[in-house]
C-alpha cells in the first residue's frame, strides 16, 4: 500500500487534454515542488587471454563472474519556499554534459529593519553600480555566498564565490635580425614516460653495442656508431611481418614460412609461422645510419616482426633472400625484432630492440 504521508503525483484535466502536475510537499512550514530522477546502467564483460602463458599466471578461461561496471546518474528539481523566508530553486542533473547548465539557488529574505536583508547561496552574481572606473566585466555564474545588508544609513554587499575555468599565460620573445625577426614562444609538454609510441620504431642491432649507450640519440646515429661487423651493409634490409592466415598466404607472392629467432643472455625465443615481405619506402623506412627502422603502421601486441640483412663485413644476419630457400622446400631463419604477447616483455631478448623513447 502507498504511504499516505508522502505526496503523490496528481493529474489535472483541461478539456480533452491532461497535464501531469509536479509532486508537491506542503506543510505549514514549507511549500516545495520536487522531482527526483535516477538512472542506473549495469554492464559487464568477460576477459579471456589467448594464447595463455602460465609463466605470467594468465588465465586461459574467463572468470565465472563478469567484471561489472555500474553507471549511476542522479537528478533533482526543487522549487518552493520554506518559512516564507527561504526560497529554493534547484535544477541539477549528473547526465548533463556541462556543469554550468546545473542551477543551485537558495536565498533568504530578511524583514524590514534586519541587518541582513538577503543571503544567497549557490550560483551568485556580484552586481556593482555603474562606474566609469570599471572597464572589465564582472564574472557571472560564480558559486558561493552573497549577502546584502543595511546598518543604519549604510548599505553593504559582500560576496565569497569561486568560478571554475582554465588560466593560461603565454610569453612571446622577439628574436632574429633585420627581416628575419620573429616571435618565439617556449612551451612545456608533460608526458608520462610509459606513453611512448609502441610497435613502430625498432633497432636492427643490439642498442647496447651503440656508442654512448644508454644515452642514444637515434636521429644523430651514423655508420660509425657501431662496429662494421654489426652495421648493415650496402645490401637492402629485408623486413618481414608475421601473418596468421596460412591458407591464404600459400597462394600469394611474398609470403614465406620461417622461424624468427632472438637470443640474449642465454635465453632464446623462437616465433614460427608465415611472414609477409614488407616493401621499403612503402611499409617502412630505414634511417640513413642503417641502424633502425620506422614502420608506417604500428604493430599490435600479438604481432611479430623479423629481419635479415648483410653486415658491412659481409656476414649475414638470418638467411638473406629467404624466398629462395622457401621455394625449394627449406625453412629459412630470420632475426626476431619483436616477439608476440608475453614473449615481448622487459628482460626478454626482443625488448631492447624496440625503441621506448619516441613520443
Amino acid at each position: 500500500m502507498p504511504d499516505s504521508s508522502l505526496p503523490s503525483a496528481r493529474t489535472a484535466l483541461h478539456g480533452t487534454e491532461s497535464q501531469e502536475v509536479t509532486p508537491r510537499f506542503q506543510t505549514e512550514y514549507a511549500d516545495l515542488a520536487f522531482n527526483v530522477t535516477n538512472r542506473m546502467e549495469l554492464g559487464g564483460n568477460w576477459t579471456r587471454f589467448q594464447p595463455c602463458d602460465e609463466q605470467f599466471k594468465v588465465s586461459c578461461n574467463a572468470n565465472l563472474v563478469p567484471q561489472l561496471n555500474p553507471d549511476i546518474r542522479f537528478g533533482v528539481q526543487l522549487d518552493g519556499t520554506i518559512l516564507d523566508r527561504i526560497r529554493v530553486d534547484v535544477d541539477f542533473d549528473q547526465a548533463r554534459e556541462f556543469d554550468a547548465a546545473n542551477r543551485i539557488n537558495i536565498s533568504y529574505e530578511g524583514t524590514e529593519g534586519d541587518i541582513l536583508q538577503r543571503l544567497d547561496v549557490g550560483d551568485v552574481t556580484f552586481g556593482l553600480p555603474a562606474s566609469r572606473f570599471l572597464t572589465e566585466g564582472i564574472p557571472a555564474g560564480n558559486f558561493g555566498f552573497q549577502a546584502d545588508g543595511q546598518l543604519g544609513g549604510l548599505d553593504f554587499q559582500a560576496v565569497w564565490a569561486q568560478q571554475r575555468g582554465d588560466l593560461n599565460s603565454r610569453v612571446f620573445q622577439l628574436t632574429g635580425l633585420g627581416d628575419q625577426r620573429a616571435y618565439v614562444q617556449e612551451d612545456t609538454l608533460v608526458l608520462d614516460d610509459a606513453d611512448y609510441v609502441r610497435g613502430q620504431f625498432f633497432f636492427l642491432v643490439d642498442p647496447q653495442e651503440i656508442e654512448d649507450y644508454p644515452y642514444v640519440d637515434a636521429l644523430a646515429l651514423d655508420l660509425s656508431s657501431v662496429s662494421p661487423g654489426t652495421t648493415p651493409g650496402i645490401e637492402p634490409v629485408q623486413l618481414y611481418r608475421f601473418e596468421d592466415e596460412p591458407a591464404f598466404q600459400q597462394q600469394v607472392e611474398g609470403f614465406i614460412q620461417a622461424d624468427a629467432v632472438a637470443e640474449k643472455d642465454g635465453e632464446r625465443v623462437v616465433e614460427s609461422g608465415w611472414f609477409r615481405y614488407l616493401q621499403p619506402g612503402l611499409d617502412y623506412f630505414v634511417h640513413p645510419s642503417g641502424l633502425w627502422i620506422a614502420l608506417r603502421s604500428s604493430l599490435r601486441r600479438d604481432e611479430m616482426l623479423a629481419v635479415t640483412y648483410v653486415t658491412a663485413l659481409g656476414d649475414t644476419v638470418g638467411d638473406y633472400n629467404p624466398e629462395r630457400l622457401h621455394n625449394v622446400g627449406g625453412r629459412p631463419t630470420l632475426k626476431l625484432l619483436k616477439a608476440s604477447g608475453a614473449n615481448h616483455q622487459p628482460g626478454r631478448p626482443t625488448w631492447d630492440l624496440e625503441m621506448h623513447q619516441v613520443y
